[in-house]
C-alpha cells in the first residue's frame, strides 16, 4: 500500500512539474506571432492586385477553399472589394470567421482584420505588391496574430508560424497561376 501511494504521488507530482514548466515556458513565449511570405511574379501589379481585391475570387486561389474543407460556406454582408469588403464563412475544419479590409490602395496594398471567435484570435493582415523591375511584382503576405496573455494559447505559436507560413506559399502560387495564366485554378501544391 505504501508502495502503490509513493507511486502516486510521484505521478502527481511529475504532472504538476511538467504543467508547471509549460507555464513558465508559456510566458516566454511572445505573445505575438508575426507570419511573412513574398513571391515574385513576372506580371505588373495591375495584373495580379485584381485577385486579390476582390474577396469573392479568393477560394479561387488560397487554401482557404471547399476542396480543402468540404464544409466551408462563405457569406458577403456588404461588398467584396474596396475598404470595408468583407466576407464571413463557417466550416467545421477551418471555424467560423470574418475578414475586413481595413485599409485598401488600389494596386499596392490591402490591409484586413481576421477575426476568428471560437479561438478567441484577431489577425492583422496585408498583401502588398511592389514593383521587382521589368514588369514583375514582388507580393508580400504578412499576417500579425494576437495570442493574448495565455501561456497555453502562446505554445501553440511556433506551429501556428508553421502552418501560416505554408498557407502563405501555396496561396502565392495560386495567385501566381492566376495572374500568369488569367485563370484560378486553385492553390499551389501541398
Amino acid at each position: 500500500m505504501e508502495n502503490y501511494i509513493y507511486s502516486m504521488l510521484a505521478i502527481i507530482f511529475t504532472l504538476l512539474g511538467l504543467v508547471v514548466l509549460l507555464v513558465i515556458v508559456g510566458l516566454c513565449l511572445p505573445s505575438r506571432v508575426t507570419v511573412e511570405r513574398s513571391l515574385t511574379i513576372d506580371r505588373p501589379a495591375e495584373k495580379i492586385f485584381p485577385w486579390a481585391a476582390d474577396l469573392k475570387l479568393w477560394p479561387q486561389w488560397t487554401v482557404w477553399n471547399a476542396t480543402e474543407d468540404p464544409s466551408l460556406a462563405y457569406t458577403y454582408p456588404g461588398p467584396t472589394t474596396g475598404p470595408g469588403g468583407s466576407m464571413v464563412w463557417t466550416a467545421k475544419k477551418m471555424g467560423a470567421g470574418s475578414l475586413k479590409f481595413v485599409h485598401f490602395e488600389a494596386g499596392r496594398a490591402l490591409h484586413y482584420e481576421l477575426v476568428m471567435p471560437a479561438h478567441g484570435t484577431k489577425v492583422y493582415g496585408e498583401i502588398e505588391f511592389e514593383s521587382a523591375g521589368g514588369g514583375a511584382t514582388r507580393v508580400t503576405w504578412l499576417d500579425e496574430v494576437d495570442l493574448g496573455g495565455n501561456p497555453f494559447k502562446k505554445l501553440f505559436g511556433p506551429m501556428l508560424k508553421k502552418t501560416l507560413g505554408r498557407c502563405f506559399e501555396r496561396n502565392l502560387q495560386g495567385l501566381k497561376t492566376a495572374a500568369l495564366s488569367g485563370q484560378a485554378a486553385g492553390p499551389g501544391p501541398k
